[in-house]
Parts: C-alpha cells; sequence; structure tokens
C-alpha cells in the first residue's frame, strides 16, 4: 500500500526482530492514517531536501515488538507518529534535522547516534499539539 508518493506501508511496518520472535505488526486504519500524515508534513519534504531516497529504520511498532526493542510506553512509534531514518553519516543527520526544524511541524527531531548506526528519529502527532523537542544523542565511537 502506497502512503505518498516515495514511501510504501511496508516500509513502515517490516521489522526483523518482530520476523525473529513471530510478531505480527499490523498497523490499524488510524495508524495508517498517521503514517501518512507523517509522510505528508515531515518524511516527503525532508526527502526532496535530501534528494535522495529515505531509508526507515524503524516505523510502526505493536506494543509486543515495542517492549522486545525496549522501546518506551509512551513510543510515538506505537501510534504510527514516528520514523527513524537511517543516515550514512553524523553530518548529515545533523543536516536533516536542521531542516526539519526550520521547515516543518514537528513533535520531535532526534539526532541519535549508537556506535557506528546512525538515524533521525522524527516524529508528528496528528491531530495533536506538537511539542517541538529536538535534540541529539550520541554515544559513538570513541
Amino acid at each position: 500500500m502506497r502512503l505518498t508518493e516515495h514511501f510504501e506501508l511496508s516500509e513502515f511496518v517490516r521489522s526483523s526482530t518482530a520476523d525473529k520472535l513471530g510478531i505480527k505488526n499490523e498497523p490499524s486504519n488510524e495508524v495508517i492514517k498517521n503514517l501518512h500524515v507523517l509522510c505528508v508534513e515531515i518524511l516527503e519534504p525532508l526527502r526532496k531536501f535530501a534528494k535522495e531516497p529515505l531509508h526507515i529504520n524503524s516505523g510502526f511498532r505493536c506494543p509486543a515488538l515495542n517492549m522486545a526493542v525496549g522501546g518506551v510506553s509512551t513510543s510515538n512509534h506505537l501510534f504510527g507518529f514516528a520514523a527513524d531514518v537511517k543516515c550514512s553519516d553524523w553530518q548529515k543527520c545533523l543536516d536533516w534535522q536542521g531542516y526539519v526544524m526550520l521547515t516543518c511541524n514537528f513533535d520531535e527531531c532526534i539526532c541519535e547516534r549508537h556506535g557506528n548506526s546512525i538515524w533521525l528519529h522524527v516524529s508528528y502527532r496528528n491531530n495533536m499539539p506538537q511539542r517541538y523537542r529536538a535534540f541529539y544523542i550520541d554515544k559513538g565511537v570513541s
């Protein structure tokens, strides 16, 4: 199912953890609507700015999957409000974060580096006030 011009629902529900543990990560119609709005509000504009395809590391997480990956019980991922976008380097992540912060309505925009993995967590809370939380978490290789 296509959510927007450049994003498919399958990108937001696939999970190697879910596959390994036999978890059915199936979104409701409301979650699908929220993912569509996330794409319209943040991901499509970011893709246009980036001038390259965006790779979703994590999108929707059902409660069992969220628990399995150590997500917090209030995670925006549970509602289809959030996605983690893979970044090839830290500077790109910071550039993308700056773009989102300056041009998009957003709830969270967080650059994260854990070891060699780098991603931008973005969220948009559909039909709710946005909190405009932006920061970075750098637990890179020392």
